[in-house]
């Protein structure tokens, strides 16, 4: 008895539901179009509108997608559109499309969680490889400069040695001579002394000579290699006076400019507003500078610039004479 009713239930509750695949099958079919011109007069594929007319709305789209198609299918034959969505409703339930849209957005964000946690690793790496480049670099440099540094330290101690010692011999000699006149000429033991005293005494001044010659050399090496100024050279140069040339600018958008002379004066600089309006006048060739030239309007000598050749967004450097 219980089967009975419940078999009852089943078929009452079939006939009560509306075959929409039907329905859009019936209409189409009265118009006189194959499935391939409804697909075409959509933009879909033809698959989709089989789906449609078979009532197999779980074919692997997100139900949300497939409500869209069903929507459009049914407004171009002329069918109810409210109508045709509530039964869609009713037959597949809004809480499949939920689950769906909540699915795709836990897999888009898994997804970006790993991207995320791939460039965190990635740029971590990148800036360990970095930082031991940056440390060999600065090593093999230090290893450079410092043994070059010891080298001319080493090489000056010996020069200065061999010095003291050439110094030294020329003074024993200097004493072994004197010596033998005092012995010869009896002369007392003391002037000796003297003449010793007087002969290490010249050889120190020598020494700190030379040092302050050596010093004076490096300053002056110094103060040769200095470099002059391009501005004190610029000071020099005569100042052109023609020919004179003009350049006006409108601009459609924000735009930054940057316009010079011949002469190297600034005739306009910075960010130029929308609706902004310049009229310039200067020496020939003009310098200019435009940050987005597709916004910029401009006539040279009253005569209209084709700024067309350039790409939006896109710095561009224009040469006027």
């Amino acid at each position: 008895m219980d089967v009975e009713v419940l078999s009852t239930e089943k078929e009452t509750e079939h006939k009560d539901r509306m075959n929409i695949g039907q329905q859009l099958t019936d209409v189409r079919e009265a118009l006189g179009l194959s499935r391939v011109d409804v697909a075409r007069q959509l933009n879909l594929n033809q698959d989709v509108i089989a789906h449609l007319e078979e009532n197999n709305f779980n074919y692997g789209l997100p139900m949300t997608f497939v409500k869209g198609y069903l929507r459009s299918y049914a407004k171009k034959m002329g069918l109810d559109v409210e109508t045709i969505c509530v039964e869609f409703d009713r037959q597949v339930g809004t809480q499949n499309a939920y689950v769906q849209r909540v699915e795709s957005i836990s897999t888009y964000t898994a997804s970006s969680n790993e991207m995320n946690t791939k460039s965190t690793v990635f740029r971590l790496f990148t800036g360990l490889i970095v930082v031991a480049i940056v440390g060999v670099g600065s090593y093999e440099v230090w290893k450079k400069y410092f043994n070059s540094d010891t080298s001319n330290n080493v090489g000056n101690e010996i020069i200065l040695d061999i010095q003291i010692d050439s110094e030294t011999q020329e003074n024993d000699q200097t004493l072994e001579q004197i010596q033998g006149v005092v012995q010869d000429e009896s002369v007392e033991p003391v002037a000796v002394n003297d003449v010793s005293s007087r002969l290490v005494m010249d050889t120190e001044d020598k020494l700190i000579n030379q040092q302050q010659v050596e010093a004076v050399n490096e300053n002056d090496e110094v103060e040769v290699g200095a470099k002059v100024d391009n501005n004190e050279l610029d000071m020099f140069k005569p100042r052109l006076t023609s020919p004179v040339v003009t350049a006006d600018f409108s601009f459609s958008g924000d735009c930054w400019v940057e316009i010079t002379d011949a002469n190297g004066d600034m005739l306009a600089s910075g960010i130029k507003n929308d609706g902004k309006t310049m009229n310039l006048q200067g020496i020939a060739p003009l310098t200019v500078v435009l940050g987005d030239p597709s916004v910029v309007s401009m006539t040279f000598n009253d005569q209209p610039y084709d700024m067309t050749r350039f790409k939006p967004q896109r710095t561009a450097r224009i040469i006027l004479q």
